[in-house]
């Protein structure tokens, strides 16, 4: 069927005061990024509580920061089921943007034309980011998805197209952009056609992948680290930190556990 967020981690989300202090407040988002896969925009919705974990200044709990915080809680009420792509079938990407934070969307049809999220990814801007027009903000998007989704970005063949028309819009899409309302003066309209840029990324792997793996242990904890290699060499490497006492044995199996997970995840269907 997919992937579901625990029910007890949104319940013991929903279940919390509102933050009398920065530390709170931390622990609040802590506990967000654990699902932030799940969430929708959940970057654009935080940007209210950036200043008040700024040091040197006064904890004033706000009305927008008490909207935000019922939003949210709201929002993880009714998180999307996330699915792994199905291979030989375009995935697409989705961008967004606002005055205070970029976002993007990996989703998918499935056989039977249903449109279906595979992850959400967000990030609020840093520094002279805020004063990026609309365009460049999309051009950021697209950067920090290409960084965070790499892995399924080496395992397909890019096209990158526009699509003018957007009338037609899944749920997880429609999710989205309700959290990333236009950016103002700069109406997207008028700088690229069409509401929304779409990349489209088709499976085209039908040799087998190449799964290298490895694991150690220390008094503390362990260590794992995955190289994934496409038929035409191309490299994707991945490490680990195993927070448990382990064997050498233990940290292998772990390993290599993380690598079969990671190349499902990819859509890799032969692996050696």
């Amino acid at each position: 069927r997919g992937i579901d967020v625990d029910p007890e981690k949104t319940r013991a989300i929903n279940s919390l005061v509102p933050p009398r202090n920065s530390k709170e407040l931390k622990s609040f988002m802590g506990r967000l990024s654990y699902i932030r896969r799940f969430i929708p925009g959940l970057a654009a919705t935080m940007s209210v509580f950036t200043p008040l974990l700024k040091k040197g200044k006064p904890y004033e709990w706000s009305r927008k920061c008490q909207e935000a915080y019922e939003q949210v809680q709201q929002i993880i009420t009714r998180l999307p089921t996330m699915r792994a792509p199905i291979p030989g079938i375009p995935l697409k990407l989705y961008l967004a943007a606002t005055n205070t934070a970029v976002g993007a969307l990996l989703a998918q049809d499935d056989h039977s034309g249903e449109e279906s999220p595979i992850y959400y990814v967000s990030r609020q801007l840093r520094g002279a980011e805020a004063k990026y027009p609309k365009t460049e903000l999309l051009c950021l998007a697209l950067v920090y998805a290409a960084q965070r989704l790499r892995h399924y970005f080496l395992a397909h063949q890019l096209q990158l197209i526009v699509k003018p028309d957007l009338a037609i819009k899944g749920q997880a899409v429609i999710d989205m952009l309700a959290l990333f309302p236009e950016v103002e003066g700069s109406a997207i309209s008028q700088e690229i056609p069409g509401e929304l840029p779409e990349m489209v990324a088709v499976a085209t792997e039908i040799e087998p992948w190449t799964l290298y793996f490895d694991g150690s242990s220390t008094m503390k904890g362990g260590g794992a680290g995955v190289v994934l290699i496409n038929p035409e060499g191309q490299a994707t490497a991945l490490s680990f930190k195993l927070n448990f006492p382990c064997t050498n044995n233990t940290a292998e199996y772990e390993a290599f556990i993380m690598g079969m997970s990671t190349a499902r995840e990819m859509g890799v269907e032969k692996i050696k």
